[in-house]
């Protein structure tokens, strides 16, 4: 028995301008892939001579990567849709001790990758930079972006259930930047849709009650639909 489901729905919030009663289906979203770039070297007294700096080391790294993303991710297009990488954080040695040298450091990475980006080749070409230059490259996720089949019958039984709760007016068709959980769906099979707010992991986060309604509106109108 086959129970992969046919599409799945992430009820995350796609409407952040904090007056939409319906919010976009986006049937294209971006991945998550997340590594540490580790230095490695000896403990030592930093006014010896040959005491090794890893926060160099770390820094051409840093250099070094953007170059391997450049060629790998989609980092600039005209309509938005694009990779993002970051390095969120950068630890070498102990704060306020000057006179020792750190035995490691490691430089955070994070890419959101779209899923017309080769993430495999990315990565093999990470590992064999960081092989060259006694470096350690640990990844601990690596998530493609995922694009729904824009003929999947139950995306389009969900396309025509939000028209049907709008009083005739088309889904807006939309691509979710940040990672969600849509990529773990079998096949990719996946769209985020919810309701509207502003301020996503904002301090000043706000949901605009009024999307509540037309989106259980629209949920029913699709249990009609998709039996």
């Amino acid at each position: 028995m086959n129970l992969a489901p046919s599409l799945f729905i992430a009820g995350e919030r796609t409407g952040e301008k904090g007056n939409e009663l319906f919010g976009e289906i986006c049937i294209e979203n971006r991945g998550v892939m997340r590594f540490d770039v580790i230095a490695r070297g000896t403990k030592g007294h930093s006014g010896v001579a040959g005491t090794g700096d890893l926060s160099e080391r770390l820094v051409n790294a840093r250099t070094a990567l953007n170059e391997i993303f450049a060629k790998h991710l989609t980092l600039k297009a005209a309509d938005g849709w694009q990779s993002q990488a970051k390095f969120p954080f950068i630890n070498v040695g102990t704060v306020g001790v000057y006179n020792v040298t750190a035995a490691e450091g490691i430089l955070g990475v994070e890419i959101r990758p779209i899923p017309q980006d080769d993430t495999s080749a990315l990565r093999a070409e990470v590992e064999a930079y960081c092989a060259e230059n006694n470096l350690e490259a640990k990844f601990s996720v690596m998530e493609n972006g995922v694009a729904c089949d824009p003929n999947n019958p139950a995306l389009k039984a969900l396309i025509e259930a939000v028209k049907q709760a709008s009083g005739g007016e088309d889904a807006r068709i939309g691509r979710k930047l940040p990672g969600t959980s849509a990529r773990f769906a079998p096949g990719g099979q996946a769209v985020v849709w919810g309701q509207s707010g502003v301020g996503p992991h904002a301090k000043d986060e706000r949901h605009y009650i009024p999307s509540i309604e037309p989106y259980y509106r629209s949920l029913n109108e699709l249990a009609k639909l998709w039996k």
